[in-house]
């Protein structure tokens, strides 16, 4: 079960990524169509401001780059890099991509420090109910014994 939700917090964070790189091939799209690479451009520095982006590009439907983040080349030390390419479509064809390089390590630390905290809570909680199902256990013999022990009255 603690492998299990681990991989349901990465899973997670994974979908989050994918659903913000369509909508960034979203936004993209209007200003490749309008041949606009300065709102390009900010596009790709806004998503460079998340520490866990590790480098963006967009490139026409050739292949070209259009713009880039300014640490491409430091992308290439990502030790963990999730790469997600997403198409540009307007309509039916394809007007260009999206590339996002993702350093997992820093996208899934959150993640896996809620899951440490609440692994933690849960461990504690178990332990507080097993001790007050013995306590429980304790009281209620004692209780069970002491009417036994008591001398019936017959009138």
């Amino acid at each position: 079960m603690h492998t299990t939700s681990l991989q349901e917090f990465q899973s997670h964070s994974h979908q989050l990524m994918s659903l913000t790189a369509e909508q960034a091939a979203a936004e993209a799209r209007y200003w490749i169509t309008v041949d606009d690479t300065e709102s390009l451009e900010q596009l790709v520095s806004q998503l460079q401001l998340k520490p866990f982006i590790a480098a963006a590009q967009i490139q026409n439907r050739f292949g070209q780059a259009i713009t880039s983040s300014l640490a491409q080349a430091e992308s290439d030390q990502v030790e963990q890099a999730l790469v997600l390419v997403e198409e540009v479509m307007d309509g039916d064809r394809v007007i260009g991509y999206l590339t996002l390089t993702v350093d997992e390590s820093l996208l899934l630390e959150a993640p896996v420090k809620t899951h440490a905290y609440l692994t933690f809570y849960g461990q504690f909680l178990l332990g507080f109910a097993v001790l007050a199902g013995i306590f429980m256990a304790i009281t209620f013999n004692r209780w069970r014994y002491r009417r036994s022990a008591l001398p019936e009255t017959t009138e």
